[in-house]
């Protein structure tokens, strides 16, 4: 488990898509981190009840750039 602060080692996921494209590329965090800063949420599963919270509070942060 990483502490807070820790930079996180890059790591590449698959992508997604909602408009039902096949071709569906993947992400990985040292792309994301070219670009600028990258905020990682880990939340325990989808529906839980925390989920809505931990979502909540993040869209209430007042985004600086």
């Amino acid at each position: 488990m990483l502490s807070e602060g820790t930079t996180a080692p890059d790591f590449e996921l698959p992508g997604s898509s909602t408009d039902g494209d096949e071709k569906i590329g993947s992400c990985r965090l040292s792309t994301l981190l070219a670009d600028g800063p990258v905020l990682l949420n880990f939340y325990l599963f989808d529906f839980h009840p925390a989920c809505t919270t931990t979502l909540c509070d993040l869209h209430d942060i007042e985004w600086f750039t």
